[in-house]
Order: structure tokens, then C-alpha cells, then sequence
């Protein structure tokens, strides 16, 4: 996905409310990887990309296994 993909989808479709999730799981452990990342990338605007950052936080803190 080239940068600025999700630009022009947002300009496209009017919304601001599109994320991208990149596909990163290993075949076998596709619910381990999403369940346990080892890293999270949010970016958007600061109050908007903070607040998806810190609720994405919340919830992997959160996971009782």
C-alpha cells in the first residue's frame, strides 16, 4: 500500500473514519499474533490518534490468559 492510500480513501469514500491494519500474522499463529502483537503503529491526527492508541493500550493490558 503506497503512502497516502488512506488519504485518498478518506477523500474518496468523505470519511474520516478509515483505518488501515497491515497484515502481519504468521500462518499457525494468527490468533496469537493478534492477541499478543509485539508492536502497535497508530497514526492520525494527535487527539484522535492518541485516543486510539491509548484505548488499543487499555484493551491489550487488559487480555487474561
Amino acid at each position: 500500500m503506497p503512502v497516502g492510500f488512506v488519504a485518498i480513501l478518506r477523500r474518496k469514500f468523505y470519511t474520516g473514519n478509515l483505518i488501515f491494519l497491515p497484515e502481519s500474522s504468521r500462518e499457525g499463529n494468527a490468533l496469537y499474533d493478534n492477541l499478543c502483537p509485539s508492536r502497535m503503529i497508530v497514526g492520525d491526527v494527535p487527539s484522535r490518534g492518541q485516543a486510539v492508541a491509548e484505548s488499543l493500550y487499555q484493551g491489550a493490558t487488559q487480555v487474561v490468559y
